[in-house]
């Protein structure tokens, strides 16, 4: 029979815990975000199993470990959210016990600790000084709410088992999990992906920090996290997700097979097939660029140059809709001899373009995708690449009698103006007019017939009918007539 690679077999979960000598969390996994919910509903699981009939289990769910050499030692592929959330518990009824049941409390310390002032559990670099400090200095209690997932849910456990204590334990010592253990040579990436969903689901740019690292060395893999990965995080927050999309699209020129479940990672794996030590560090320095200069599409005032930050204010009012083609042009002025004039000349000429497409009501679909195609194709300028914009006529006639498509940016662009300024749009003919509101300075809104009225009310958010004013005198301006209000 031939061997397998992959070893599964039922164990008691304390029992486990308490013949393990080292669980370490490796670099590539996430960082520990189960919140407090969670910890609610596992705590809830545990209690139940100390209710159930005599000689049943609880079934805590499968933790995939990768084999050692020595015996107690495990690290951790898939499980971690699960087995930091235990040992925070475990911490909890320690503390808790210590006192009143020193024995107990003894036989929970033996679960914690393999040799003194050492966690078993071993986790991220920075966050090991958060479970020591529970298990070896737990009063300490010295960081704010939010600050620690480990200390909020340490505190959370210590506040809910004071009562009740005796009981979570004989809980905690009907849990069963399955382990999976893989020999060497197993494909710890697939398994790993094909048991992600039983626990917190995994975001694309986790699966990608994952690939990226879990082939490496150790050494390797502290490197890359530590000089590039961290940092691109730091540069895109929350929209790592994001930036990755739009980093792969602005690579690929196409946006279409970046879609259902998991599509980022997917395509982000066929661009990168193979990540060998000696050169991921440049493809690495490549993704912290691009981060780089996503960060300074998020925050623009991060930018120095006055012009350019401007410039990526106004594209916000766009939204995220062509960061992957801002993003490109970007990185050429920052690495290539595009000089300013060009960038600056490249980024007027794509609102330009997304503009009169929203002026008209063209479909703006796909358009950041295939300007990264043509501007790998056909290089600068960019009106090559804009061929297909409105003409002139089109958006001229679009403006006469439809509504104008962000049009405190059309205004302050018409007027050079930066968008940071306490300016307000005023309607010439008001919204709302009263009954002796007059145009020509004869006739009244209530002499006017219907007919005439609707024509009025059809051109209301028409670029023609808007103005900018300063908010002390449009306050002022508000509905008067307009011989008085054209002093303002």
């Amino acid at each position: 029979m031939k061997p397998t690679s992959v070893d599964a077999s039922a164990v008691h979960t304390v029992s486990w815990l308490r013949n393990q000598t080292e669980i370490a969390v490796p670099v590539y996994q996430r960082h520990y975000r189960w919140d407090v919910d969670r910890c609610r509903q596992l705590l809830n699981d545990v209690r139940a199993a100390a209710d159930s009939a005599v000689g049943e289990s609880h079934f805590l769910g499968s933790i995939l470990c990768t084999a050692s050499d020595s015996p107690g030692e495990s690290v951790l592929i898939d499980g971690q959210q699960r087995v930091t959330t235990l040992t925070l518990l475990i911490a909890a009824l320690y503390d808790t016990l210590r006192e009143a049941e020193p024995e107990r409390a003894g036989t929970l310390r033996e679960l914690l600790t393999a040799q003194p002032g050492v966690t078993k559990l071993r986790p991220h670099e920075g966050r090991q000084n958060d479970l020591t400090d529970i298990v070896f200095n737990p009063r300490r209690g010295n960081r704010e709410p939010g600050e620690s997932a480990f200390e909020d849910n340490y505190r959370y456990f210590l506040g809910e088992v004071h009562l009740d204590a005796t009981r979570v334990c004989d809980g905690l010592d009907r849990l069963e999990h399955v382990l999976i253990t893989l020999a060497e040579g197993a494909n710890a990436q697939q398994v790993f992906e094909s048991l992600n969903s039983t626990s917190v689901p995994l975001r694309d740019h986790e699966l990608v920090h994952n690939y990226i690292l879990m082939g490496l060395s150790h050494d390797d893999q502290k490197l890359i996290e530590r000089n590039y990965w961290v940092p691109l995080e730091d540069n895109t927050g929350e929209f790592t997700d994001q930036f990755l999309r739009d980093y792969l699209i602005q690579r690929t020129g196409r946006d279409s097979d970046i879609r259902g479940e998991h599509g980022i990672y997917n395509v982000f794996k066929s661009q990168f097939p193979r990540l060998l030590a000696e050169s991921i560090r440049t493809q690495a320095n490549e993704w912290l660029s691009y981060s780089e200069e996503y960060s300074h599409l998020l925050e623009p005032n991060r930018v120095e140059d006055d012009e350019i930050r401007r410039q990526f204010e106004y594209v916000n009012t766009f939204g995220t809709a062509m960061y992957p083609i801002v993003m490109a042009v970007y990185h050429d002025y920052r690495h290539t001899p595009t000089n300013l004039e060009t960038f600056i000349e490249t980024l007027e000429e794509l609102q330009a373009l997304y503009l009169r497409r929203m002026v008209v009501g063209e479909s703006r679909d796909h358009l950041a995708a295939q300007l990264c195609r043509r501007l790998k194709k056909y290089g600068y300028p960019i009106r090559g690449m804009a061929q297909r914009s409105p003409s002139d006529e089109r958006v001229r006639n679009a403006l006469r009698y439809r509504q104008v498509p962000h049009v405190g940016y059309v205004l302050h662009r018409l007027e050079e103006l930066a968008i940071d300024n306490d300016l307000q749009i005023e309607h010439i003919f008001p919204q709302t007019p009263r009954s002796s509101w007059t145009g020509d300075g004869q006739a009244t809104w209530s002499s006017l017939t219907e007919e005439e009225r609707a024509r009025y009310r059809q051109l209301v958010d028409t670029l023609g009918n808007l103005v900018l004013l300063e908010s002390n005198l449009n306050i002022r301006a508000s509905n008067k007539s307009f011989a008085e209000k054209h002093d303002y």
